[in-house]
């Protein structure tokens, strides 16, 4: 019974190498990994976008700004607060 069950778990082993091995399987992770990188650098850039948003709205550069821009800003940096960092995403 012992051997039987070290043989069937040698075959799942090899299996599992196997499908490892594959090329849908690879590129599958790499397609992961990639997506995983990119998206942390959209978030990085939009926590960079908020702060610098922050900066110039608190920071005493608000008076160099048209209405319009002031507006643009405040709303840029409500959507980077709340999250929402796609058209997609719901809040």
């Amino acid at each position: 019974m012992a051997k039987g069950r070290r043989e069937k778990l040698r075959q799942e082993a090899d299996t599992s190498r196997e499908l490892a091995q594959r090329l849908e399987v690879r590129s599958i992770k790499r397609y992961a990994i990639i997506r995983a990188y990119i998206l942390k650098a959209m978030k990085l850039l939009g926590s960079l976008a908020l702060l610098w948003s922050t900066v110039v709205l608190l920071g005493g550069f608000v008076t160099l700004l048209k209405g319009i821009d002031f507006w643009l800003l405040t709303f840029i940096g409500f959507i980077q607060a709340a999250g929402c960092r796609s058209a997609g995403a719901s809040c």
